[in-house]
């Protein structure tokens, strides 16, 4: 798992060759409050797809989630103290390689 508060894009840019190589499945945490201006969750997903990776949004206690349906105003509302506690807030998205996806 990957969880390094807006540092996602640097970790996969250092370990692409791997990635490249061995198609690891990636869970992946990810919220756009961390991300530097002019990154999104979106963009970040778009990048790791675009390595050949099919991405869903772990929803515990709930089917995953296509991740080109989340939505950072619904999935990860920042309302309310310690908001990223919330039982609806999602952070943490899974890669799988195109060919092992569900």
């Amino acid at each position: 798992k990957i969880d390094v508060e807006g540092h996602e894009l640097a970790v996969i840019k250092g370990a692409l060759r791997l990635i490249q190589r061995d198609k690891p499945l990636l869970i992946i945490e990810c919220e756009d409050r961390h991300l530097p201006a002019g990154q999104t969750v979106a963009s970040f997903i778009r990048l790791v797809e675009s390595l050949g990776y099919s991405a869903t949004l772990a929803m515990p206690g709930k089917a995953e989630l296509p991740a080109r349906e989340f939505a950072t105003n619904l999935h990860q509302k920042q309302a309310g103290e310690r908001f990223w506690d919330a039982k609806d807030y999602y952070n943490n998205f899974i890669f799988r390689p195109t060919e092992l996806a569900l």
